[in-house]
């Protein structure tokens, strides 16, 4: 029989499925005493027909089939038949792997709580802090997952995805994205669905299917089958009208229309009598749920609080009779696993319309219950304790600090920040207050609350009991976030402070790696190497992992890039002795220190061959953060490489990435990124909003960071043809970072100086750095200087060439442009001619390009450097009497160099020098 077309039978076959075995809600854990719902009748309450949804449920059978689809999110409104839908594919694919888990208000704050039944129950014992924790955590139950797949896809029914704990979502939808799991994810149409979710919908993982309500001819085939027997016609439309098509309303209304006597039957036929209802569902629910007695209303309320209990625990509460009596009524649920039978209400809106109608006493009451319950007969689940732990908070009693500081670990995992801070109070008040404390500075740093974390690490410091361990996981948390609050000086105290109590060698290690990681960060590269080296050898991967890191990155602040590359090998190489669960975590550091010590000595090519396919596995992997990172390197390249429109593009996208995973250090590079590929191509304003959005965003620890931003405003000033106020900032922020030991940095701003009009200031400098740093770029730079300073064609010949083997095209084409002036106002056209071609060659090969050196102008008769800054300076819109300020000339003079810039390009007015000095020297 079908309606419209769609089958109304309830055993529709996906084809797409084929043989396998079932997985039901079997628990793992340790069965409590729930035997006593073998007392429920066998035969259950019987499940309305499953009406017009045979397309739909073809549709998700094909999208398993096809491997390109991670899954699919059924939506539609609340009580339209998501969940029954989702069930159905459940039982049509029987002989497929499969499970079902289900979002619960209540559970959401649980972490892995809708998992729960499907994992290890030792998973969640002994959990260390910290990401460590996080990772072994996620690794677990990913393994666990894994094995239900039994090498095919294991289909997993996420009832109320919305209403998911966080880490669950993060443990599944990788799952989903690599093709091990096909999750089938329901959510109502009027809530948000979660941005984990949505992204992976705009990506293309997850299909969408939208349920819309039953239509008439739909209702009118479903309640014959269901009444087993035809409804008057008008009667049916009424039922219809009320229900707007929704089978939770209409099922509902039949079962008010039933209970009031509204609904009789008359012959062969039914037919309703009058009936008064909003319609609306919760209206509905609470008139149900207000006639149930006092037994019944308790069962409710405790499931309403508890999400899901044992029909056990539920028969110290109610008799047998009334839990049969709810399920019946369609009130409850309830589900049979192997080794428990537990209860849930049967719809969300339950839970909603018995929550809001609690008082605060009621609620408390109910707790103390619950607690009560399990401290009888033990939290053997993993979702027991955290909720034990919770009713004891609210509703009182007693509680030991070891329940506490489990459930607090689990609140951390679960990122409520909140909950983990007053359980690790509660912990600390019953005597376990070095363990407390460790609970409350992970909450203290989940929270981002410096000011907690400070008064946390102050309340045990003097404390000389407190373990090692303890101590060094403090300190370093401490360290971190004073210096992320910009204090290096404090985060170094810290180390310097705890170093005195610990005893512990690898504590000691431990510390003195994380010091050296600190200051190599901030650019202090000699210090960093000194602590680094001063570390003895050690055997802990992790310590290991740590000082090459930093050995890496202060090498490569200091030049020695082959010993940079070493060190970047050596780190990845430690890191994968790391334990299963931390491997893939952190990887993307020694990457791109490895990408950074060939692109920062010129090895730009091997550079990018080498990130180019880390990029494709983080993009396969859905690995935002090393995404982030990784196409941030490539930014780097395009810019050195002198690509500009390339760098706005990949940096764009960095930004974007950084600001969705909160990596506020990575989003202040990457928007100064985008203003240094916009100054690339000429385009001030472009730079000047990407600059005020990167002040806007706020420091970034790293040390590079000020140095680049300010290096940046230094083009940005040379972009408005402020070339003097250009080469003294640029000029103060390399003698900065010259004293501070960046050498790589230095020398790219002492070539800056080069490239605007100071060559004879910088050249000598050029010149020694060149002798301490390794790699062909720093070379090309000095060859430059002193060609520019000394006016050497035959070095500019060896300059050009240098720079164009590494493929930096855009400083090629400057050289370039500089040496065919030489040669012209020697008067060799021919050589400069070629010379020409060669620079436009590079600039169209970058994409195009209009730096301040590039701003020439096509006069046969070159400009001097005096008349081309003069120039410059107005085409950027300075007025003569400003550009005499900055020159230190008159007006007079400055408008007579004016003069005779008009003449040699051709034009009469200011107005026109933008384009003029844009155009390209007229040699073909």
């Amino acid at each position: 029989m079908t309606i419209g077309g769609d089958s109304v039978t309830s055993n529709v076959p996906l084809d797409r499925f084929e043989t396998g075995r079932h997985v039901g809600n079997e628990s793992d854990d340790h069965p409590r005493d729930d035997r006593s719902g073998k007392g429920l009748r066998e035969t259950r309450r019987t499940t309305w027909p499953f009406t017009a949804r045979a397309a739909n449920l073809e549709r998700l059978g094909r999208w398993y089939g096809d491997r390109s689809v991670g899954g699919a999110l059924i939506t539609g409104p609340a009580g339209v038949g998501k969940s029954r839908l989702g069930e159905e594919a459940l039982r049509s694919a029987s002989t497929h792997p499969s499970v079902r888990v289900t979002g619960h208000q209540v559970m959401k704050g649980i972490p892995l709580g809708a998992l729960a039944h499907l994992l290890p129950a030792g998973l969640t014992r002994d959990l260390s802090l910290g990401e460590e924790g996080i990772a072994r955590l996620f690794h677990g139950a990913r393994l666990a997952l894994i094995e239900r797949a039994d090498d095919r896809r294991l289909i997993v029914l996420v009832d109320d995805v919305d209403q998911l704990d966080d880490t669950s979502l993060a443990v599944l939808l990788p799952l989903a994205i690599d093709r091990t799991i096909f999750v089938i994810a329901t959510v109502r149409s009027t809530v948000a669905v979660p941005s984990a979710i949505g992204v992976l919908v705009k990506d293309g993982h997850l299909a969408v299917e939208h349920l819309a309500p039953l239509g008439l001819d739909e209702v009118l085939t479903l309640l014959h089958r269901v009444l087993d027997g035809p409804l008057g016609s008008e009667s049916g439309e009424r039922l219809w009208s009320l229900s707007g098509g929704n089978l939770q309303v209409l099922g509902e209304l039949v079962r008010h229309a039933q209970a009031t006597g509204a609904l009789n039957r008359r012959g062969d036929s039914w037919n309703l009598g009058e009936l008064v209802v909003s319609g609306v569902l919760e209206e509905l629910v609470g008139s149900q749920l207000s006639a149930l007695d006092a037994s019944g209303t308790r069962v409710v309320e405790l499931l309403a609080l508890a999400g899901s209990l044992g029909v056990a625990d539920l028969e110290t509460a109610a008799d047998l009779a009334v839990i049969e009596e709810l399920e019946r009524r369609g009130v409850i649920t309830i589900a049979v696993d192997d080794r428990r039978v537990r209860a849930t209400l049967a719809h969300p809106v339950y839970g909603d319309v018995v929550r809001a109608r609690l008082t605060t006493l009621q609620e408390r009451a109910l707790q103390r219950w619950l607690a009560d319950r399990f401290d009888d007969v033990g939290c053997r689940r993993r979702d027991d304790l955290i909720r034990f732990a919770r009713w004891r908070l609210e509703g009182g009693g007693p509680i030991d600090a070891g329940a506490l500081l489990q459930a607090a670990g689990l609140a951390l995992i679960g990122r409520d920040a909140d909950l983990a801070q007053r359980l690790a109070r509660a912990a600390g008040d019953r005597g376990a207050v070095h363990d407390a404390s460790r609970i409350a500075v992970e909450a203290a740093v989940l929270a981002a609350d410096h000011r907690r974390l400070e008064s946390v690490a102050a309340a045990v410091w003097s404390d000389r009991s407190l373990p090692d361990g303890h101590r060094l996981h403090l300190t370093r948390r401490l360290a971190a976030s004073r210096f992320a609050n910009g204090s290096l000086d404090g985060a170094i105290a810290a180390l310097d402070e705890a170093a005195i109590f610990v005893g512990d060698p690898a504590a000691a290690a431990a510390l003195s790696s994380q010091r050296a990681l600190l200051l190599a960060n901030t650019g202090r590269a000699a210090e960093a190497l000194g602590a680094a080296d001063a570390v003895a050898a050690v055997d802990e991967p992790s310590i290991r992992v740590e000082l090459a890191a930093a050995r890496s990155i202060a090498l490569a602040c200091i030049g020695r890039f082959s010993e940079a590359l070493d060190a970047a090998r050596a780190g990845a190489q430690a890191h994968g002795e790391l334990p299963p669960w931390l491997t893939r975590r952190g990887m993307a550091t020694h990457l791109v220190n490895e990408a950074h010590a060939l692109a920062y000595a010129g090895h730009y090519a091997a550079a990018r061959a080498f990130i180019d396919p880390a990029l494709d596995r983080a993009r396969r992997a859905e690995a935002t953060g090393a995404e982030m990172w990784f196409t941030l390197v490539l930014g780097e390249i395009e810019r050195d490489t002198g690509r500009g429109r390339a760098a706005v593009e990949r940096f764009t996208v960095a930004a974007r990435l950084a600001d969705r995973t909160g990596q506020h250090a990575a989003l202040v590079w990457a928007l100064v990124g985008i203003a240094q590929g916009s100054l690339l191509l000429g385009d001030c304003a472009a730079a000047s909003t990407a600059l005020a959005d990167a002040d806007r965003a706020g420091d970034s620890p790293l040390a590079t960071s000020w140095s680049t931003r300010e290096r940046t405003r230094g083009w940005l000033l040379a972009c408005r043809g402020d070339l003097p106020a250009a080469r003294r900032l640029i000029g103060d922020v390399a003698d900065q970072v010259g004293a501070e030991g960046i050498l790589a940095l230095e020398a790219a701003l002492r070539h800056d100086l080069v490239r605007f009009g100071a060559p004879a200031e910088a050249a000598p400098r050029l010149g020694e750095l060149a002798t301490l740093i390794e790699g062909p770029l720093i070379q090309a730079m000095a060859e430059h200087a002193w060609a520019a300073a000394t006016g050497d064609v035959g070095r500019y010949e060896n300059s050009i060439e240098q720079f164009a083997d590494i493929e930096c095209l855009v400083l090629a084409a400057e050289a370039a442009a500089e040496a065919a002036d030489l040669h012209r106002r020697r008067g060799e056209r021919a050589r400069a001619m070629i010379l020409g071609r060669r620079s436009r060659e590079y600039i169209d090969r970058a994409g195009g390009a209009r730096t301040p050196p590039l701003l020439r102008g096509d006069a046969v008769e070159p400009l001097t450097e005096r008349e081309r800054e003069v120039a410059v300076a107005a085409a950027g819109g300075l007025t003569s009497r400003e550009i005499g300020d900055r020159l230190s000339m008159a007006t007079r003079t400055v408008d007579t160099h004016l003069g005779r810039v008009y003449r040699k390009l051709g034009i009469s007015r200011r107005d026109e020098l933008v384009v003029a000095l844009a155009r390209q020297n007229p040699f073909p």
